[in-house]
C-alpha cells in the first residue's frame, strides 16, 4: 500500500494543478489502492481534464496488466 501511495504522490506531483481541476492525493491513492485490491484490469474516466486522477489510477491498473482509457469532452481553446 505505502508503494502505491508513493507512486501516486510521484505521478500527481508532476501536473500541475489550477482553478480547473485536479485530484487530492487521498482520492487517488484510495482509487489506486482499490484497483490493486479487487485485481481490476479495466479503468474508464470521463472528464479527465489534466488526467491528476487518471494518470495514478492508469498506472495501478498498468501493473495488473490491464488497460486505461481517458475521455475529455472540452475542447483544448475552452480549457
Amino acid at each position: 500500500m505505502n508503494s502505491i501511495y508513493g507512486e501516486c504522490l510521484k505521478v500527481s506531483s508532476e501536473i500541475e494543478g489550477d482553478f480547473g481541476g485536479g485530484s487530492p492525493i487521498p482520492k487517488t491513492h484510495l482509487m489506486a489502492y482499490l484497483v490493486q485490491n479487487q485485481n481490476l484490469k479495466k479503468y474508464v474516466e470521463v472528464g479527465i481534464y489534466k488526467g491528476r486522477s487518471l494518470f495514478p489510477v492508469a498506472y495501478s491498473i498498468s501493473l495488473n496488466a490491464g488497460f486505461s482509457v481517458g475521455i475529455d469532452p472540452y475542447k483544448l481553446g475552452c480549457a
